[in-house]
């Protein structure tokens, strides 16, 4: 039956290798308590890597850096604590994209332009 053959929408199965790795260290990044603690809350923050990645076009080596400036953040370390809230909007401005601001890699982006530096 081709039904059963289907991987169910979020479930972990159906995300890329990619993010299921970058997944296993950006949890490191959160404290204990705010982790995951079930199979449904671990697919929503898999569910947020994947659409940095798809849908905003950040990879997941650029995610990992911008979290973890934020997670070392004196004030962001304390105020940002799931992945949860990364991509919603508060006055119009997703937390993403405060933080893509307020803590970018000029390397990354400039190496992006040079193609065969990229593959560092």
């Amino acid at each position: 039956n081709i039904d059963n053959n289907t991987i169910k929408k979020n479930t972990t199965a159906a995300f890329c290798s990619q993010v299921l790795n970058s997944y296993s260290h950006i949890i490191e990044l959160f404290p204990e308590a705010n982790r995951p603690k079930n199979e449904k809350q671990k697919n929503d923050w898999l569910q947020i890597i994947k659409l940095c990645k798809t849908k905003d076009k950040i990879n997941t080596r650029q995610l990992y850096y911008i979290l973890q400036k934020v997670r070392s953040d004196e004030f962001w370390s304390e105020n940002f604590l799931s992945l949860l809230t990364l991509r919603k909007s508060k006055n119009g401005v997703r937390k993403l994209d405060r933080f893509l601001a307020k803590f970018k890699d000029n390397r990354i982006s400039c190496f992006k332009s040079l193609k065969t530096v990229w593959r560092f």
